[in-house]
């Protein structure tokens, strides 16, 4: 069975609508693995290079970087002196 023209939805879209938790970016990133194409880690989870680069240095951040894309504040940013 075949989803042709349905795009599934990325994990930081379900995240910031709060029908997955941080802990299951680990199923995101299996699936990549099992089914890797041309599409880059980050674009898969849905995220900005800059997000995944923040994300990989600290995961605690995810919870910050969902506030950003909701204009609460840039965590992005406040990381570069």
């Amino acid at each position: 069975m075949s989803d042709h023209g349905k795009a599934q939805p990325v994990f930081m879209d379900l995240y910031l609508r709060g029908e997955v938790r941080a802990d299951d970016i680990d199923d995101f990133i299996d699936s990549w693995h099992e089914n890797s194409g041309a599409q880059e880690l980050f674009e898969y989870l849905g995220m900005t290079k800059e997000e995944y680069a923040l994300w990989l240095r600290d995961p605690e951040m995810l919870p910050a970087i969902a506030r950003a894309r909701q204009g609460e504040f840039k965590p992005v940013g406040r990381m570069r002196k």
